[in-house]
């Protein structure tokens, strides 16, 4: 990329996002829990696999909007959700019942809310802000509901906005990254440097525009949301020839997260470190103890007799930061990967990493729309030349939108399965069913995930969005 190679300059980052992700706990504060798009709260242990057969209904909402903006989010006692369309915005409801909920189980009114028209995207929250894309821009609300908010229930202004820059967000270190269109920015979190006016604008410490179609990156349709670990940000592109012969395709792609190496001008942009050839993904990276995962979709077009026809296959792809950073030739290669034939059956492209293994939305020639779960470390004969087979499946439904794990339960739209295969799988080949299945309407789109001490789960269907929290019983 004509760019110097990475160079060490990570110690009191890393010091800074180790802490920030203690002191999350329990909390369920971005879309992917952390943010290195983990989807895994590792620190919650209050429902388990043995706790599902007993969980409680404990709350729930209706969210107005046509659309869901993203998933829920947790902080403190609130748990944000987005929606878009008439009646979109941003709300914030208790998610123990204890602040404007009523009855048994309890139906709750938000504590209060702001954007209440418009379209709303995923909300991120980090020191006592929540962010969330309003349209073209982004904006940042008290998390609390306190600062520039009035009225009761209260509705609240912006503390800073950052025109243009509408997009996903996720919070490392004090730093916030955004995803908008095919540009990659970020932010001072709290709203100070790179800040100022009345109200108060802010603009980037440095960004990088994956749409300005160098080489080796043309066709780029958009980024993905971005992941953070490690000194390094990352994202997965989308792209897309349209030319005969056409379909999907993708890179992932990583930047120095300080905005230093690679990066120069005025304003800032900065240049990618190092890229790989994937799939087109749309989902967030995940990153964990130095291996990158992306889920994406290679599709190609025939034609025939007038008619055309799409082909292709989903893969996911691992590979290993340390040997991608350390000079071989760009694209770097996986250090494994798997692929399947094309998510016809909806799949969403979502990975979730956790105690040593990636699940992954899978569509089986056989089983339909599955989870996949296999080795974060290749196991022995997989190569990037040969697709490594899953270890064990568990069937899902198109309706999930996002795998998440928690405590030992790997959450894949509805349903729940144990994540170690100890519970309700067969022998091999390893096929697992449900150990809990929400009581939540079966059609639309459904996300779940274990934060604060609940199972919290969004649906949307086409319409409206119900959020609900279900507690382990007394």
């Amino acid at each position: 990329m004509g760019a110097p190679r990475w160079r060490s300059r990570r110690a009191g980052l890393v010091l800074v996002l180790v802490a920030s992700v203690v002191l999350s706990a329990c909390q369920w504060s971005m879309p992917r829990f952390d943010a290195a798009g983990s989807g895994h709260n590792s620190f919650d242990t209050s429902i388990g696999v043995g706790d599902l057969a007993s969980v409680e209904l404990r709350t729930t909402a209706v969210v107005p909007g046509a659309t869901a903006g993203g998933t829920p989010v947790v902080a403190g006692n609130l748990v944000y959700v987005t929606s878009g369309g008439v009646g979109g915005g941003l709300r914030a409801f208790a998610v123990d019942g204890s602040t404007g909920c009523a009855g048994t189980p309890a139906t709750c009114a938000p504590v209060w809310s702001a954007a209440a028209t418009g379209d709303v995207g995923q909300a991120a929250v980090a020191g006592g802000v929540v962010v969330v894309a309003v349209g073209a821009d982004l904006h940042a609300y008290s998390a609390g509901g306190t600062t520039g908010c009035s009225g009761s229930p209260a509705v609240c202004s912006p503390l800073w906005t950052a025109p243009g820059w509408g997009g996903t967000p996720v919070v490392a270190g004090g730093r916030l990254f955004v995803s908008a269109g095919t540009r990659l920015g970020s932010f001072d979190a709290a709203g100070v440097d790179g800040c100022g006016g009345a109200p108060v604008v802010c603009t980037p410490a440095w960004s990088a525009d994956l749409g300005d179609a160098f080489s080796p990156f043309p066709d780029v349709e958009s980024i993905s949301p971005p992941a953070v670990a490690d000194g390094a940000v990352y994202v997965g592109l989308w792209q897309n020839n349209s030319y005969l012969n056409g379909g999907d395709y993708g890179s992932v792609v990583a930047f120095d997260a300080a905005g230093v190496d690679g990066c120069g001008g005025t304003p800032t942009t900065c240049a990618p470190r190092w890229w790989a050839t994937t799939g087109a993904v749309t989902r967030s990276p995940a990153v964990v103890d130095g291996v990158v995962v992306v889920n994406g979709r290679d599709t190609g077009e025939y034609e025939i007799d007038g008619d055309v026809y799409t082909t292709g296959r989903s893969t996911v792809s691992a590979f290993d930061v340390a040997g991608c950073e350390s000079g071989a030739p760009e694209p770097c290669q996986p250090s494994w990967r798997a692929s399947t034939q094309l998510g016809q059956f909806g799949a969403p492209y979502s990975v979730a990493i956790a105690d040593g293994f990636v699940h992954a939305s899978w569509s089986d020639p056989t089983l339909g729309p599955s989870v996949a779960t296999f080795p974060l470390t290749a196991a022995p004969g997989c190569t990037p030349a040969t697709d490594c087979p899953p270890v064990r499946l568990a069937p899902t439904s198109p309706s999930t939108a996002e795998l998440t794990v928690g405590n030992g339960v790997l959450y894949a739209g509805r349903a729940a399965f144990d994540a170690t295969g100890a519970t309700g799988c067969s022998v091999p080949p390893v096929v697992c069913a449900p150990v809990w299945t929400a009581p939540v309407p079966a059609t639309g789109t459904h996300t779940f995930f274990l934060g604060n001490g609940r199972v919290v789960g969004l649906v949307d269907s086409g319409t409206t969005q119900t959020l609900t929290t279900f507690g382990a019983a007394p």
